[in-house]
């Protein structure tokens, strides 16, 4: 049986890895800073356009979400992460890797204050708004948060997928 911690990474990756999509050309989206590439992870203009094998676009996602899941260990007490459960840290994993780390790090980011303090009412409430691209809410980020919030109130990653993962719901 895994610990509580690599079932977490187990399906916080599954999450980010189903809702980023891999692309092995880097693209930038219409008013970002930055280029996307591999599962999610981004990288400065200077270096776009540029193009990566699978294995490259894994080692970056793998690193990368190492270093997101180092960074929630700081920065939110172990007493409130020892009380989620493996489902809820794993929806909890999702949405750190999604957030940009100068938001998510800001004084005034309701969403990590709320949990920092164990307010997991509060802190379901500010997720859920982080949905929203340039042009307003986008339905792949409304599914995302819906599914991170249903894993942390205890539906099961396989009925999330055999529900197709909520395609069509937004």
């Amino acid at each position: 049986m895994e610990d509580k911690w690599t079932g977490a990474r187990r399906i916080g990756k599954d999450v980010c890895k189903h809702f980023e999509g891999c692309h092995l050309v880097s693209y930038i989206l219409k008013g970002e800073t930055w280029a996307t590439i591999g599962w999610g992870t981004a990288i400065p203009l200077s270096q776009h356009p540029r193009k990566i094998t699978q294995a490259e676009a894994d080692q970056m996602f793998d690193t990368a979400f190492a270093r997101k899941e180092a960074c929630l260990r700081k920065e939110i007490p172990a007493a409130v992460l020892d009380k989620l459960s493996a489902s809820a840290l794993g929806a909890l994993l999702s949405f750190r890797y999604n957030m940009k780390d100068q938001v998510w790090l800001s004084p005034k980011c309701n969403t990590r204050l709320s949990l920092a303090q164990g307010n997991m009412t509060g802190f379901w409430i500010w997720h859920s708004k982080w949905v929203n691209g340039e042009a307003g809410p986008l339905a792949g980020l409304k599914r995302r948060r819906k599914v991170e919030k249903d894993l942390a109130s205890g539906v099961t990653l396989e009925s999330i997928k055999k529900a197709n993962w909520y395609q069509g719901q937004f």
